[in-house]
């Protein structure tokens, strides 16, 4: 299988297809064949060596971080995924792995993927429903408080404004429409 891996920290950002074997399963895992993956500002900073303080790569690295796939196989530990599976996930940030034409990951990060979204917008959802998450435990935030959520129409705002609102929030958001921020 194909695979964009890095040898090494670069400030060049350079990447290579490698080929690597398919990964195998353990009892606990999924083995997804990857449809998309998202790219996120994290892979900057994993290619050149800004992550290094807390993330210990070990070489090569193959890159990635979200994305949506259809499951292949299944642990036989595993019972909430089945071969067909329509999946998104987000891989650990030490070890990512999502820029390969297969993906083996733990059955608890991976999540089915709702019917109406599209293999492009799953592989958008993981890193940002994460960081809506950090963010309103981080906040703290009770019912009938009033949050402002900067940039409301991104992908942290697309998650943000739902998961608010399922929280009892008053939201306010701030929008970009021709380049002008209201």
């Amino acid at each position: 299988m194909k695979a964009v891996q890095i040898h090494s920290y670069s400030k060049k950002l350079e990447a290579y297809i490698n080929d690597v074997p398919i990964p195998r399963i353990n009892k606990h895992q999924v083995l997804i064949k990857t449809n998309v993956a998202g790219v996120d500002p994290h892979l900057i900073l994993a290619i050149t060596g800004k992550v290094r303080v807390f993330d210990h790569y070990e070489f090569p690295l193959t890159l990635g971080n979200e994305l949506s796939g259809v499951v292949e196989s299944v642990g036989e530990a595993v019972t909430d995924f089945k071969k067909g599976d329509r999946v998104y996930a987000l891989m650990p940030l030490d070890t990512m792995g999502a820029f390969a034409e297969y993906v083996v990951a733990d059955a608890n990060i991976v999540a089915k993927m709702p019917k109406h979204l599209t293999f492009e917008e799953g592989a958008a959802i993981p890193l940002s429903a994460l960081t809506v998450v950090q963010a309103f435990d981080v906040l703290n935030v009770k019912p009938g408080a009033k949050l402002f959520i900067p940039g409301g129409t991104g992908g942290f705002g697309q998650i943000a404004i739902p998961f608010a609102k399922s929280k009892k929030l008053f939201v306010a958001v701030s929008v970009v429409v021709n380049q002008l921020v209201l």
